[in-house]
């Protein structure tokens, strides 16, 4: 969330003022924060990891303090772009006419906390305008009782920033990737017993935190890498380099920020047919399409990639366009201004 949200604020920056809310980080500065955007840092949990539910009632003599900062930027505009259950206590005061919001799962996804699904039905109610991904989160959200005049379809945006990580003489190998945070609806397990029909040469690397439990379920199988950590941008951007293409077996799926990325490295994506991934991915075109939970299907598409290497190199190139154009930051941001000037009742054009 932390990419898209400044991706979007660097975009918006070039068309209205943009100040750019994150949660401070003693330890390291944020990367890749155009100029023109103010950079507002706050004491808030940015997840829930132990440590912080430690410190919840420091998070909460600090609140007051949060309501201040926020409310003493007098924005015309205010953009959640996540679900995080301390904005909640943000809204009572918050002006709702003038609030908009980015809804990523319109509808939770397997192991999703009773936070996040009460905050998200919270925010659906006081948001003035929410954007969601493609046109078939747009039609979900609806059906699940998010009122349909308040919705806005974009396209998920680019994450073309990886392209800076790019390394000249970085070999290929008959290697697909799979990296993210391991949640159920990922699709391992199936991506794993596809390796049983691929031959003994070809890699499967699965990296991310919690890579290793799936240490049985390889069983030793030496096509299986799995690679128990959180990955640096610089490591993702040389798997990419090295795979063949990148894989999301989800079982489930709103869209996914993994297939920029790939975009960005020009690698093809196998994807399931879940979700919005069929409007991010363009069947025989910046990639491969299968149904979820079919192992054989999965291997059979991967077999492809490998026996014409050079059809999945022009697919990557479809794919590295289709991020400069389709999924283009300029062109998400100009919708969402649109938006915020309907908000305010506003007819100037955008600055240059």
């Amino acid at each position: 969330m932390l990419y898209y949200a400044v991706e979007l604020a660097n975009a918006l920056a070039g068309m209205c003022d943009a100040a750019l809310v994150l949660p401070r980080k003693p330890q390291r500065a944020y990367r890749g924060i155009d100029r023109r955007v103010r950079l507002l840092e706050v004491m808030v949990p940015e997840d829930f990891t132990r440590k912080n539910i430690l410190k919840t009632p420091l998070f909460g003599m600090l609140y007051p303090m949060l309501v201040a900062q926020i409310r003493s930027q007098r924005a015309d505009i205010v953009h959640f772009t996540n679900e995080n259950i301390w904005l909640v206590g943000l809204l009572p005061f918050l002006n709702r006419q003038r609030l908009v919001w980015t809804l990523h799962d319109p509808i939770p996804h397997l192991g999703d906390s009773l936070r996040k699904k009460i905050s998200t039905r919270i925010l659906g109610r006081y948001s003035a305008r929410i954007f969601v991904h493609y046109q078939y989160n747009l039609a979900i959200a609806a059906q699940n009782g998010f009122d349909a005049k308040k919705l806005v379809a974009i396209p998920h945006g680019c994450y073309d920033f990886y392209e800076k990580y790019l390394k000249a003489g970085v070999r290929q190998r008959r290697m697909f990737l799979f990296w993210g945070r391991i949640r159920p609806y990922k699709g391992v397990e199936t991506l794993i017993q596809a390796a049983k029909f691929l031959p003994e040469d070809v890699e499967i690397v699965i990296a991310g935190e919690g890579a290793s439990r799936y240490k049985d379920a390889a069983q030793d199988d030496g096509r299986i890498v799995l690679i128990d950590k959180f990955l640096a941008d610089e490591e993702i951007a040389e798997l990419c380099q090295q795979s063949m293409a990148v894989v999301t077996p989800y079982v489930e799926a709103t869209q996914s920020g993994i297939v920029s990325v790939a975009y960005a490295c020009s690698r093809p994506v196998i994807a399931t047919k879940v979700g919005a991934l069929p409007e991010q991915v363009e069947d025989h075109r910046t990639g491969l399409l299968v149904e979820p939970q079919n192992p054989r299907e999965l291997a059979d598409a991967m077999m492809k990639i490998l026996q014409d290497p050079r059809w999945a190199q022009s697919m990557g190139a479809a794919g590295y366009l289709k991020n400069k154009t389709d999924m283009s930051w300029e062109g998400v941001a100009h919708t969402v201004y649109s938006v915020y000037k309907e908000i305010l009742g506003l007819d100037f054009e955008a600055t240059d």
